[in-house]
């Protein structure tokens, strides 16, 4: 009987233990939906309509650029790096909207991931073992996707001062490529 009691003494303690300790993890679970959540958030908020502005801007200088260019001058090395400075800004602002769906489909796919693996640890289905390898590696998915949401804000702001500096330089381009 003495041995009886010990065992579920044991039993009772480990148990306990396990619990605290899917507790914890399932609270990391839900920080990680939340930083998804509010990823998600400054996604969304992301403007194609400044993208789409910033693409008329660049429309507009090219046409400029193409009435003014001589068809008997041939453009000087500068005057072809000045349009190619202009080409490069249009990629930018074009790929934006597929940018922003992509991270959009990446944040959606791991949240759900991390909903389905609260429906595992209430299911009973990991090791605590795997629980925090999955974990691991969710925080990386989550790293990665926030990097790639910065890389995206930071190569607009670039982009978009790029941009303002070519169309205050225009006129001056303008003249060379008469």
């Amino acid at each position: 009987m003495k041995q009886f009691i010990y065992i579920l003494t044991g039993v009772l303690l480990l148990s306990a233990c396990s619990r605290s300790s899917l507790e914890a993890e399932k609270s990391t679970i839900d920080s990680l939906l939340l930083a998804y959540q509010k990823l998600e958030a400054q996604v969304e908020s992301m403007s194609t309509d400044e993208a789409k502005e910033h693409l008329a801007t660049y429309k507009t200088s090219i046409e400029l650029i193409k009435k003014n260019t001589n068809p008997n001058k041939m453009p000087s090395m500068e005057s072809s790096r000045f349009i190619d400075a202009f080409r490069s800004v249009k990629k930018t602002f074009k790929k934006l909207p597929k940018k922003q769906s992509t991270l959009t489909q990446h944040i959606a796919t791991n949240s759900e991931q991390l909903e389905n693996l609260l429906e595992d640890i209430r299911n009973n289905l990991l090791s605590s073992n795997k629980l925090e390898e999955i974990l691991t590696q969710e925080k990386i998915l989550l790293n990665d996707v926030r990097s790639s949401y910065q890389l995206i804000v930071r190569g607009m702001e670039e982009e978009k001062e790029k941009l303002d500096s070519l169309v205050i330089l225009l006129p001056t381009e303008l003249e060379k490529l008469r």
